[in-house]
C-alpha cells in the first residue's frame, strides 16, 4: 500500500469518527496527517470529498441559520489583521479557544428545540438529552421572546477532569472523553461533570450590544474573555493563555470584532471578523523506524523512539522520547507505527499521539550486562536489578561528575567517556580512588582543550572540602534530588547523618533523615538501600583527607551556599537584595541550571528565564513567597 493511500484511509477513519461526535485524535494530529498527505500528494481526490461520511448514525438536523465552520488559524501577531486595529473607538475581543466539542443549541420562543454537534457544518447530530443533563446545574433564564441559536463548547474544566479521572483512571484525553460521553445513546452520570461554555450567538430575536454579556444574562457560563483597546504583543496573549489554561483546556485564543445586523426574518445576526491564534507549536505525522533503550543510573530502561527525519519548527528531528516501557507497551509503538510528534520553539520534541499502532518489541535482557529485566511494582518501567551492571555504574559516574562539576563549562558526553576511560574506572569509588592517586601527568588522550577541562574536574573531585548538598545529589539515589539534598545538608543534624552513612548504621540513618524531613519514608528507604554504595564512596573521601564543610555554629540556613536566580524588579535595589540574601547563605547566579530557585514577581510570564526554569523543573517563586519559605 502506498503511503498516500495509507494516509487517506487513516484520515477517512478519523474523519468519520469526528463527525459522529467521537473524535479519536486531536485537531493538531488530524491537521498533521492532512499536511503530510498534502505534501506528498497535493492533488489527491481526498481533498475534494465531503467529509460527512457518517451515514445513518443517530438523528441529524440541519444547522438552519448558517454554516457552522472553524476559524482561520494564525501563528503570530504579525499575521493578525485584527490586533493592529484595536483602539478606544474599536475594541477587539480576546477569548479562550476551548479544546472541547462544539455544540449549537436552538431555541424558539424561549423553549429548547434541539442541541446539535457541529457535524460537517451543514448537519449536526442531535444530542439534546446530553445538553439538558449538562445544563441542569445552571440557572438558565432564557427570555420567552428569544428565538435563535447559541454556540458553545462542551468541555471538562480542569478541576472536573481530575474528578473524572478518579472514576476512570484509564482516561487519557479530556477532549476525547467528553466527546465520548455526549456520543452515548443514554446520558451517563459523569455527564454532570461537563460544562457547556457559550461563546457565540448565531441568530437572535433580541438585539444586544455585547455577545458575552447577553449570554451571561441568560445564565450561561461564557468563555473567559477580555476587550482590548490597544495593539497587542504576543507576550500579552501568552499571559492570558496561561491564566485561562488554569481553568479549562485550551488550544488557542480567539481574536474577534463583532457587529450586529438585523435581517428580513426579524432576527439579528452577528457579523464577525475572527481569527484563531495558535501558539507556535508544530505537529507532524511521521513513521517509527526503531526504538533504542538507554539505561539510567537507577537501572530503569528509557526508550527513545527513532523516526524518519522530520523537520519541526526549523529543526530536523530523528529521535523522540518514549517516556517509559509502559508507554511503549500500552500505546503499541513499534517499527512502522505512525505517530504525531510536537515541537515548540527550542523545546525537545515529544510524542503527541499514536495513529497506527503496531506490535511493540520490548527488551527482555539488559543491553549492558545481559541480565533478565523485570517490571517495577507500578508496572511502569522495565528495570535491571543487577547492582554490578556496568551500564548503571557508568551512569552513576556520569551523574557524579556532572553534579559535582556543574560550574565547569565544556563537559559533554564525549568528554565524560574519555575521562572515565582514561582512569579505567568501573564505579564511583574506583573513579575517586584513581583521581586521588593522580600524579598530575598530561592526559594526552583527551586533547589539549579537554585536558584543561579534565584538570578542573580533577581539582573539584579531589578538593579537600566538599559541599554536602552537591555530594548527596551527585550520588544519583532515587528521590534524592536538589531540594531534598539541600534540606538534608542545611540541618544541624547533617554531620550526624554523614556519620550514620559512613558507618552503614541503617537505623540511625533512617532516623536522622526522618528527623530532618518528616514523613519522607520513601526517601529514607532509598537512602538506606544504598548505604553500601554511599559508605564505599565516603571511605575513599575520608581516607584521603577530604571532608565536608559542616558548620555546626551557623544557623541551618547558612551551613552551605544555595544558589538562586532572579529576574525582574524586587523590593530594594538589586545590590542590597543580593547582599541581604548572601548573609543568609544564598548566592545569586545567572545560570538557571545552577540555580535552585528562580525569583520572579511575575511567576506566570513566559520570559526566557521562566521558560528555562520550567524546562529544568526549577521552582519559580515571587519575592514574598521566597521570603516566607526560606528567610
Amino acid at each position: 500500500m502506498s503511503k498516500a493511500r495509507e494516509l487517506v484511509e487513516l484520515l477517512e477513519k478519523y474523519s468519520e469518527a469526528y463527525y459522529q461526535g467521537n473524535a479519536l485524535i486531536s485537531d493538531e494530529s488530524f491537521d498533521a496527517l492532512e499536511d503530510e498527505l498534502r505534501r506528498i500528494d497535493p492533488s489527491n481526490p481526498y481533498f475534494n470529498k465531503n467529509r460527512e461520511t457518517a451515514k445513518g448514525y443517530g438523528t441529524k438536523h440541519p444547522h438552519i441559520y448558517q454554516f457552522v465552520g472553524s476559524i482561520e488559524k494564525i501563528h503570530s501577531v504579525e499575521e493578525s489583521s485584527l490586533l493592529s486595529i484595536a483602539s478606544k473607538a474599536l475594541p477587539v475581543n480576546l477569548s479562550a479557544k476551548l479544546d472541547g466539542t462544539s455544540m449549537v443549541v436552538y431555541y424558539e420562543n424561549g423553549k429548547l428545540v434541539h442541541a446539535l454537534t457541529r457535524g460537517d457544518g451543514n448537519y449536526g447530530l442531535d444530542v439534546t438529552q446530553h445538553y439538558e443533563a449538562i445544563i441542569s446545574k445552571y440557572n438558565l433564564a432564557i427570555p420567552t421572546n428569544f428565538t435563535g441559536a447559541i454556540r458553545g463548547e462542551v468541555v471538562f474544566s480542569n478541576a472536573n477532569w481530575l474528578k473524572f479521572k478518579e472514576i476512570h483512571p484509564e482516561a487519557k484525553m479530556a477532549r476525547n472523553s467528553g466527546t465520548g460521553l455526549i456520543n452515548q445513546k443514554t446520558v451517563q452520570p459523569e455527564a454532570s461533570l461537563l460544562d457547556y461554555v457559550a461563546y457565540d450567538v448565531l441568530a437572535s430575536s433580541i438585539a444586544f450590544k455585547d455577545v458575552f454579556q447577553f449570554l451571561e444574562e441568560m445564565g450561561f457560563t461564557v468563555a473567559p474573555n477580555v476587550y482590548i483597546y490597544h495593539e497587542v504583543e504576543e507576550r500579552e496573549l501568552e499571559v492570558l493563555f496561561k491564566k485561562w489554561s488554569d481553568i479549562y483546556p485550551l488550544d488557542g485564543i480567539v481574536i474577534r470584532v463583532d457587529s450586529l445586523a438585523p435581517s428580513e426574518k426579524g432576527l439579528y445576526f452577528l457579523t464577525k471578523r475572527q481569527e484563531a491564534f495558535k501558539f507556535q507549536a508544530e505537529t507532524k505525522a511521521c513513521r517509527v523506524t526503531g526504538i533504542t533503550w538507554g539505561l539510567g543510573r537507577t537501572g530503569k530502561l528509557v526508550p527513545v523512539i527513532q523516526i524518519e527525519p522530520t523537520e519541526l519548527s526549523g529543526a530536523v528531528v530523528t529521535n523522540v522520547t518514549g517516556h517509559n516501557a509502559q508507554t511503549i507497551y500500552r500505546l503499541s509503538i513499534g517499527v512502522g507505527s505512525i505517530i504525531t510528534v510536537r515541537r515548540s520553539g527550542e523545546v525537545i520534541p515529544y510524542l503527541d499521539e499514536v495513529l497506527t499502532p503496531t506490535e511493540p518489541q520490548l527488551p527482555t535482557t539488559c543491553p549492558h550486562c545481559n541480565e533478565p529485566l523485570s517490571w517495577t511494582s507500578t508496572m511502569v518501567d522495565l528495570v535491571c536489578n543487577n547492582e554490578n551492571c556496568s551500564g548503571q555504574q557508568y551512569k552513576k559516574m556520569e551523574n557524579y561528575i556532572l553534579t559535582m562539576c556543574k560550574d565547569i563549562k565544556g563537559i559533554g558526553e564525549a568528554f565524560i567517556e574519555g575521562f572515565i576511560t582514561y582512569f579505567n574506572a568501573t564505579d564511583v569509588k574506583g573513579l575517586l580512588t584513581s583521581i586521588n592517586n593522580y600524579a598530575g601527568e598530561e592526559i594526552t588522550t583527551l586533547g589539549a582543550a579537554n585536558n584543561k577541562i579534565a584538570r578542573e574536574v580533577i581539582s573539584v573531585l579531589a578538593n579537600k572540602t566538599q559541599n554536602p548538598a552537591d555530594f548527596l545529589q551527585a550520588l544519583g539515589i532515587k528521590f534524592l534530588g536538589t531540594s531534598f539534598a539541600s534540606e538534608l545538608s542545611a540541618s544541624v543534624h547533617t554531620k550526624q547523618l554523614f556519620e550514620a552513612l559512613y558507618s552503614k548504621d541503617e537505623r540511625l540513618a533512617r532516623e536522622v533523615v526522618l528527623k530532618i524531613l518528616p514523613n519522607r519514608y520513601a526517601l529514607a528507604d532509598s537512602i538506606v538501600s544504598n548505604l553500601p554504595l554511599i559508605s564505599a564512596i565516603l571511605e575513599v573521601i575520608y581516607s584521603n583527607g577530604q571532608s565536608f564543610n559542616f558548620n555546626e555554629n551557623s544557623s541551618p540556613a547558612v551551613a552551605y551556599k544555595r544558589y538562586y536566580a532572579v529576574t525582574g524588579s524586587v523590593s530594594k535595589p538589586r545590590k542590597e537584595f543580593e547582599a541581604e540574601l548572601l548573609e543568609k547563605g544564598w548566592v545569586m547566579t545567572d545560570t538557571i541550571s545552577k540555580a535552585e530557585i528562580l525569583i520572579n514577581n511575575d511567576t506566570t510570564s513566559n520570559s526566557s528565564k521562566n521558560l528555562k526554569a520550567r524546562q529544568a523543573g526549577k521552582p519559580i517563586l515571587s519575592e514574598q513567597q521566597f521570603r516566607e519559605m526560606y528567610l
